[in-house]
C-alpha cells in the first residue's frame, strides 16, 4: 500500500477511534450491576449438561443473589421468543435443601415458587398433563407429546393404536421427539389417527368427571415414559374459562389437580425459571433451555447502567425502549408493567422520535404494539399521553381511524406495523412498548446536572444544615454511597467555566467550608487531584495556603470562590462531582471528526507531501 495511503487511514483512525464497552462479552446482556446473562433459546439440554456448557465459558447457570436480581431477570426474559429456561437451583446430593450449583445457600426472597396454572407472557393458553397426572399451562407453541381419544363405538372395539379403557379408546404417545408437537399440531394429528370405521374422530384427551380424569392420569403414569403430553383443555378463548378442543366448556373443574411448586426437597430435582420469575422443579435428566450467568467487575458497568439502557432496553435517540412483542395484554396491564419496570407507556414528543418509531415498526416487523395514547375523556375528539399531557398532533398519522366505533367505546390507541395509529378498546389484547427517560436524568436522584467542556457532569452539595460536617476521607466515602456506589470525588475544577458554575451553586450558602478534591500530600506544597492527569487552573487562595502547623494537606472552597488549605481531618461540607458518560462527549468527538472532515480537502494534500513516495 502506498505510503500517504497509510497516513490517511492513520489519520482516520486516529479521529474516529472509541474505546468498545467491555463489561460484558459480545452476545451476553446487562443484568445487573456486576451480573451478565446469556439466553439459550434455541436447543435444551438435561441440567448437568447445561451447567457443564456454562461452566465451559467461565459462567455458571443462571443463579439469583437478591430479589432486584430476580426482577431485571424477569424483565430480560419477558421478551424473549420462548419461556423456560434451567438454572443453578437443585436439591441433589441428599442436602434435603435447595442450594445454588450445591454450595451456595439461597437468599431469602429470591425464589418465588409458582403454583399452576401461572399464564406466563399471558400466551400459556394450552394445557399439558405429566406422569403423575398434574396439569399446567403450556403456550400452544410449545412442543410435547400428546394424548388422543375417542369413544368407543356400541359393539364396537379400539383399533389401530388405541387402547380401551372405560367405554374410550386412548393413544398415548412415548418420548419419541419426532412426536413433540405444538397443541394445535397434537389436535390435527388425534384427529388424522385412523379409528373403528364410523365411529367418532379421535381428539385430544377430554375428561368430564373425577373418574374419567383418574383414570387416565392412571393409565398415563403407565404408559411409556414422557415428561408432558397435551390434553385438550385450553382457555384461548378467553382467558381462565377452560375448554375442550371442539369448543365445550369446562363448568366443573374443581377435580382438575394443577403441578404445585412448594420447594419440596423430598424428590432431587433442578430448578426451571420462568420469565415472570415465577420457579418450579422438574426432572434434572429433562432437556431445557438454559441460561448461564457471568460475574463482572461492577465498577465498568456502573456508569453504562447510569447513562445507558438496562439490557434488554435498546437507545433511541433521548430514550430507551422495549418491544414487548410476546405478550398480548389489555391496555391497562400494558401500564402496570411499564411503570413497574420504571417507565411508562411510548409517549412521543418530537419528530425525530415519531420517524424512529416509524422505522422500528416498518423495519422490525413488531406487529400492532400498545402506546401511552388515550382519548381525553369518553366520546371527547382530543387525544392525551398517559400522564396526561395533551398529544401534539403533529407527531401522530392516523389510518383510517379514530372512529370510535366498537361496542365499548375506542378509547386508548396502538401503533401499527406501518407506522400509523388506530384506536381500539382499551380491553383489546395486544402488545406494547415501554420507553425510559433515562439520558434527560444523567444524575442520581438529588443531583445537578450540567454540560461543561464538552461533558456532562453531576455534583451534589450537602445540606450542611442536615448532613453536618465530615473529614476529608469521610467526605470522599459519602460521594461515592450518594452516587448509588459508583466512581465519584471531591470536586476538582478544571476550568473557569466549572469555576464560575460551582461557585454559583455555591453562592448565598452559609459561610461554611466545602472539601475538593486538591491535596498536597503526594509532595508538599504541589497541588495535585487525586487523578493526576486533571489539571488545576490558577489557584483561588484566600491569603493561603500557609500550611499551619505543618499539617494542612487538603482544600476547602469557599462561597465566592476562595480556597484555604486546612487539616484533612477537619469537619466540613461535602461538594461531589462525577462524570456522565455517553451521548454529550461522543456528539463532541462526531463534531471534531465533521470539522476535520471539511479540513482535510484542504490540509491533506499539503500533509501528504511531507511523506515521500515509495520506490
Amino acid at each position: 500500500m502506498d505510503s500517504r495511503a497509510h497516513v490517511f487511514l492513520f489519520l482516520m483512525a486516529t479521529l474516529t477511534s472509541g474505546q468498545p464497552d467491555s463489561s460484558c462479552p459480545p452476545g451476553w446482556g446487562r443484568l445487573s450491576n456486576a451480573t451478565c446473562v446469556q439466553f439459550t433459546d434455541d436447543y435444551r439440554l438435561p441440567w448437568a449438561q447445561a451447567q457443564q456448557t456454562c461452566q465451559n465459558l467461565g459462567a455458571s447457570l443462571l443463579r439469583f443473589s437478591s430479589p432486584d436480581e430476580l426482577q431485571a431477570f424477569s424483565v430480560a426474559a419477558t421478551v424473549r421468543p420462548v419461556d423456560g429456561w434451567w438454572t443453578d437451583l437443585n436439591s441433589m446430593g441428599g442436602t434435603q435443601s435447595w442450594t445454588w450449583g450445591g454450595d451456595e445457600d439461597v437468599a431469602p426472597g429470591t425464589v418465588l415458587w409458582a403454583a399452576e396454572p401461572t399464564d406466563n407472557h399471558h400466551v400459556e393458553n394450552c394445557v399439558s398433563m405429566d406422569t403423575a397426572g398434574l396439569l399446567s399451562d403450556e403456550s400452544c407453541d410449545s412442543r410435547f407429546g400428546f394424548i388422543c381419544t375417542y369413544q368407543i363405538p356400541q359393539g364396537g372395539s379400539c383399533t389401530g393404536s388405541f387402547t380401551s379403557y372405560d367405554g374410550f379408546c386412548q393413544y398415548f404417545t412415548g418420548d419419541d421427539e419426532t412426536l413433540q408437537v405444538s397443541w394445535v399440531d397434537a389436535k390435527a394429528a388425534c384427529a388424522s389417527l385412523p379409528g373403528t370405521p364410523g365411529s367418532p374422530r379421535s381428539s385430544l384427551a377430554t375428561f368430564f368427571s373425577a373418574y374419567t380424569y383418574e383414570t387416565l392420569k392412571i393409565l398415563s403414569g403407565a404408559a411409556v415414559p414422557a415428561a408432558k403430553r397435551w390434553v385438550g383443555l385450553t382457555d384461548n378463548s378467553t382467558e381462565r374459562q377452560w375448554t375442550w378442543s371442539d369448543g365445550t366448556r369446562v363448568n366443573d373443574t374443581s377435580y382438575l389437580r394443577w403441578r404445585l411448586y412448594f420447594g419440596d426437597t423430598q424428590t432431587a430435582g433442578c430448578g426451571l425459571v420462568h420469565s415472570n420469575g415465577q420457579m418450579e422443579v422438574d426432572v434434572c435428566e429433562e432437556p431445557h433451555r438454559f441460561a448461564c450467568k457471568l460475574t463482572v467487575d461492577s465498577a465498568s458497568s456502573s456508569e453504562e447502567r447510569d447513562f445507558g439502557c438496562p439490557s434488554p432496553w435498546i437507545r433511541g435517540g433521548r430514550k430507551c425502549y422495549l418491544f414487548n412483542s410476546n405478550m398480548s395484554v389489555v391496555f391497562q396491564d400494558a401500564q402496570g408493567f411499564c411503570s413497574r419496570n420504571k417507565g411508562r407507556l411510548l409517549q412521543v414528543s418530537s419528530m425525530d422520535e415519531k420517524d424512529w418509531m416509524v422505522q422500528q415498526t416498518l423495519s422490525q416487523n413488531k406487529g400492532a404494539v400498545w402506546t401511552g395514547l388515550r382519548r381525553a375523556a369518553d366520546g371527547s375528539s382530543s387525544w392525551i399521553w398517559d400522564d396526561g399531557t395533551a398529544a401534539d398532533p403533529t407527531y401522530i398519522t392516523w389510518s383510517s381511524e379514530p372512529n370510535d366505533d366498537g361496542p365499548a367505546g375506542e378509547d386508548c390507541a396502538f401503533l401499527t406495523p406501518d407506522g400509523t395509529y388506530s384506536d381500539a378498546s382499551c380491553f383489546y389484547r395486544s402488545a406494547f412498548v415501554c420507553e425510559l427517560e433515562s439520558e434527560d436524568a444523567p444524575c442520581p436522584a438529588g443531583w445537578v446536572d450540567q454540560e461543561l467542556d464538552f461533558m456532562s457532569l453531576c455534583y451534589y452539595i450537602s445540606n450542611s444544615t442536615k448532613e453536618g460536617g465530615a473529614t476529608r476521607m469521610e467526605a470522599l466515602f459519602r460521594c461515592r454511597r450518594l452516587a448509588n456506589r459508583q466512581e465519584a470525588h471531591l470536586v476538582a475544577i478544571n476550568s473557569q467555566a466549572e469555576m464560575d458554575f460551582v461557585t454559583s451553586l455555591i453562592k448565598g450558602r452559609p459561610w461554611d467550608g466545602y472539601w475538593t478534591d486538591l491535596t498536597d500530600s503526594r509532595i508538599e506544597g504541589l497541588w495535585q487531584f487525586s487523578n493526576p492527569s486533571d489539571v488545576s487552573p490558577p489557584i483561588p487562595w484566600a491569603k493561603e495556603p500557609n500550611n499551619r502547623g505543618g499539617h494542612e494537606n487538603c482544600v476547602q472552597m469557599y462561597p465566592g470562590g476562595r480556597y484555604n488549605d486546612v487539616n484533612c481531618d477537619t469537619k466540613s461540607y461535602v461538594l461531589c462531582e462525577k462524570s456522565v458518560p455517553g451521548v454529550s462527549s461522543t456528539a463532541h468527538l462526531t463534531s471534531q471528526v465533521a470539522a476535520w472532515l471539511l479540513l482535510l480537502p484542504l490540509v491533506l494534500p499539503a500533509f501528504i507531501s511531507l511523506v515521500p513516495p515509495e520506490h
